[in-house]
């Protein structure tokens, strides 16, 4: 339960798990099949009108409580996450992430928000909205789900699930991306685990909770990544870049897993397929 979390960044918490059930009432509110897009960087790349609706609250209630801060968010703001790189206090927000899904009235999506200190994570929370729950972490070794410690088991009882996560790999050559196919052709017959590719990092931070085993992410961006890899992290999880160094807040292309078993079958897959190199 909450006793066994330290005081620090309070208020910063308190301010996020009041503005949660504020996100999840537009969201639900608002949540149809067909929507209002805007193409960005490709095709697959959009932004609907409950993405831009849930940026816009979330900026709101952000500049409103913390004034000083910087503040990115992917739709209005992206230009900003440098001086948070930079070291000054700032929020990364993605208002929904899964914005395909959302576009489609499919609600796998999460709100991924992201608290940066003089260059590092200093806490994060994800919200649920197909469970309409925050998974969030202030450090300590310690992640929540609302109110209650999310432990996790590290005895496998069933086989994992590792997320097929494409991120923006559409912008890398082809040669890359078929070698990123390869990866996932290779983990499937190796019997040891289930694919699935959910088109979300919701996926990703249910590694954080045992529900997902792991996911190889590629050409992403610090709003999609960084709160599930810190809940990762806190949780007892393995997130290291493509060469197996330690990541940092402006990687793009990670490993996350639950254990070390899964971990070493994904890195050694990386190695075979030779994208060591991609950061």
């Amino acid at each position: 339960t909450l006793q066994h979390i330290s005081m620090q960044y309070t208020r910063e918490n308190q301010f996020i798990q009041k503005l949660a059930p504020r996100i999840l009432k537009l969201v639900e509110k608002q949540l149809v099949c067909t929507r209002t897009i805007a193409h960005k960087s490709a095709k697959q790349d959009v932004a609907s009108d409950l993405d831009l609706a849930v940026d816009a609250l979330i900026v709101r209630a952000i500049s409103a409580t913390f004034p000083r801060d910087i503040l990115a968010t992917e739709e209005s703001s992206p230009e900003r996450l440098k001086k948070i790189f930079d070291g000054k206090r700032g929020w990364i927000v993605d208002p929904l992430c899964g914005s395909q899904n959302v576009a489609r009235g499919i609600q796998w999506f999460a709100t991924n928000i992201i608290l940066m200190l003089k260059g590092e994570i200093a806490a994060a929370w994800v919200v649920d909205h197909s469970r309409k729950r925050v998974m969030w972490s202030v450090g300590k070794g310690k992640v929540f789900i609302d109110k209650t410690l999310a432990a996790i088991s590290k005895k496998q009882t069933t086989m994992p699930i590792v997320e097929i996560d494409t991120g923006y790999s559409f912008l890398l050559p082809k040669s890359i991306q078929k070698k990123y196919i390869a990866i996932h052709h290779d983990a499937f017959l190796s019997g040891s685990v289930q694919l699935r590719n959910l088109g979300s990092s919701l996926g990703f931070a249910y590694i954080a909770t045992g529900q997902i085993g792991g996911i190889i992410t590629l050409n992403v961006y610090a709003w999609d990544i960084l709160a599930a890899a810190f809940l990762v992290e806190q949780n007892g999880g393995i997130v290291a870049n493509f060469d197996g160094s330690r990541r940092n807040a402006q990687s793009k292309s990670l490993i996350m897993a639950g254990n070390k078993t899964i971990y070493q079958l994904l890195f050694s897959l990386i190695k075979k397929h030779k994208l060591t190199g991609i950061v």
